[in-house]
């Protein structure tokens, strides 16, 4: 395989999109999401749809480590955390509807722990055609390939929190169900063609016993509220996974109103996704 990043492509920001996601938003969560921002955090994934050559599991050759020449059928790729933010000096920035942007994709670093490999991929979004305005947002991701059926692969990072902490009085504490449905359309409007997300006997292949919640649609979901709550916008994102969690099964999602978020499953007493939010002000 040969690696074809870093790449760079050009967008320009239109309503419908950012729309259809925001429906969805508004179909899971139950209530009115708001515009606290032109493309709120975790929003700038239905931007810049691009073909790409895919791997075996559905999703993106270009993200696989560049120890794989492709990814063998023992392995399997999970999300394991992410970090989005605003640079200080555009988190006010007068982006709207039909601003040109650019988006520079690029291996920002690789590292094995025991037999796991790690990709951190990361996205640079930059105001104008060709990186020619200046720096908007930054998304990293890292992504793990642990071998399947091996156990959980080590964190690249201190594990977040599983445990649940003792809030007394949430900013909010709500329920959700995410459907077939849901996880459908979210893999459609954000091009996420990993199979373990709608294709069930790929999911059991990799050992789960359904299709697997995509962790960016918990994390959306989490920042919506974080902003549903407070009114404002996010401008620092930081979400970290401790395990996937199937389609079908209900989620509550806690918020103490001070910065942090967890996402739990419904009857279970640990923490699936854990969230680090910084609110902050944005100009229209």
């Amino acid at each position: 395989m040969t690696r074809k990043l870093p790449v760079l492509h050009n967008d320009t920001v239109h309503a419908g999109q950012l729309n259809l996601l925001r429906s969805l938003l508004e179909s899971i969560c139950n209530f009115r999401v708001g515009n606290p921002a032109p493309i709120p955090v975790m929003h700038q994934m239905v931007l810049f749809n691009r073909e790409r050559q895919l791997s075996i599991d559905g999703y993106y050759v270009d993200h696989l480590p560049s120890s794989f020449s492709e990814l063998s059928t023992t392995y399997r790729r999970l999300l394991v955390s992410g970090h989005v933010s605003l640079t200080p000096e555009n988190s006010e920035s007068p982006l709207s509807m039909n601003s040109n942007i650019s988006q520079r994709t690029s291996i920002q670093k690789e590292k094995q722990i025991n037999t796991t490999p790690f990709v951190w991929i990361q996205r640079d979004y930059h105001l104008g055609y060709n990186m020619e305005g200046p720096l908007w947002m930054k998304d990293v991701r890292c992504l793990a390939y642990p071998e399947i059926g091996a156990p959980a692969a080590t964190k690249p990072q201190p594990s977040a929190p599983t445990s649940l902490p003792a809030v007394e009085n949430p900013a909010f504490s709500v329920i959700h169900k995410i459907t077939p449905v849901h996880v459908f359309q979210y893999s459609a409007l954000t091009y996420n063609p990993h199979l373990v997300h709608y294709n069930k006997q790929h999911a059991v292949r990799e050992g789960y016993t359904n299709c697997i919640i995509p962790g960016t649609l918990l994390a959306t979901i989490a920042a919506t509220h974080v902003e549903n709550a407070s009114g404002k916008p996010i401008v620092n994102f930081k979400y970290s996974l401790a395990r996937p969690v199937c389609v079908g099964e209900s989620v509550c999602v806690l918020g103490d109103g001070l910065g942090k978020v967890w996402v739990m499953e419904v009857g279970r007493g640990d923490s699936l996704q854990h969230v680090v939010v910084m609110t902050g002000s944005y100009q229209q």
